[in-house]
């Protein structure tokens, strides 16, 4: 006879928590980490499979008991099992009561007690036939999570292969700017930039000119103030911010004041 414990790996298999979480982060090593996750998942729940249906096979002959919290099975013929479980039943008796007539020890102490544990075998049995049910389900929910993910996986990758093809955003001030601003009227011109002082020297099509001051371009945001010395609009002074991409400037916002009145609007530049 074989004998052995299984009730281990089933049990944290059923355990086991099926529904994917909300996703923390939509990043591709997050996305990796709960794909090789729910990949062991599908494993613990394929063995326990595989384990409940050998134990189930009637072919294989188990017989289940148990022996403190643990669930055991013992493969042989049923028949040998109960003839083994009568002698030593006979015997445990036989040294208790000395010369005890085997019949009433057989049929008095041992019968009930094998009864018992024929009982168990079968309670046992059925409790592992709904415990297949459940892992199959489980199996096809963690396939499922698997599949979604492995989607998400390749989205991100191609995202982050286009990403690393598409140009970066300059981290130094390109030379020339083609400016457009927008209040109630759009207005264009010409910014070039000194990076000795970093200024830039403007002029518009309207006729204003004005020496800009560059406070911030770090790769991602910029900003930038105005005073016009000269020209059509001398005295007039402004304040620009925006976002800076590889190819310009895009999200821009400026406030304008001059004469005593300030007003706002919006502009871009490219390069």
């Amino acid at each position: 006879m074989k004998t052995r414990h299984i009730f281990s790996l089933i049990a944290a298999v059923l355990f086991t928590f099926v529904g994917l979480c909300a996703h923390a982060a939509d990043d591709l090593a997050t996305i990796t980490g709960q794909l090789e996750k729910r990949k062991a998942d599908l494993r613990y729940n394929q063995e326990a499979k595989a384990a409940l249906e050998r134990f189930l096979n009637p072919a294989n002959k188990y017989f289940f008991f148990w022996k403190g919290d643990k669930m055991v099975a013992v493969q042989g013929e049923p028949d040998k099992i109960k003839q083994d479980l009568h002698q030593i039943g006979l015997i445990c008796m036989l040294s208790v009561m000395g010369m005890a007539d085997p019949g009433y020890a057989a049929g008095s102490f041992w019968d009930p007690l094998l009864s018992e544990l024929m009982d168990a075998d079968q309670g046992i049995k059925s409790r592992l036939r709904k415990d297949y049910e459940t892992i199959k389900k489980n199996i096809v929910l963690v396939e499922q999570d698997i599949r979604r993910l492995e989607e998400k996986a390749r989205v991100l990758a191609a995202t982050r292969k286009a990403e690393s093809k598409a140009p970066a955003a300059p981290l130094e001030p390109p030379r020339i700017w083609g400016e457009c601003e927008d209040s109630n009227v759009t207005i264009c011109g010409t910014w070039t930039y000194n990076e000795d002082n970093e200024t830039f020297e403007a002029v518009w099509k309207n006729g204003a000119k004005a020496t800009l001051k560059l406070r911030q371009f770090d790769g991602k945001s910029v900003r930038i103030t105005r005073n016009d010395l000269s020209g059509a609009s001398k005295g007039l002074q402004a304040h620009y911010t925006g976002r800076i991409t590889p190819t310009g400037i895009v999200d821009g916002k400026v406030t304008w004041s001059w004469g005593g009145r300030t007003w706002s609007g919006t502009w871009k530049a490219n390069w």
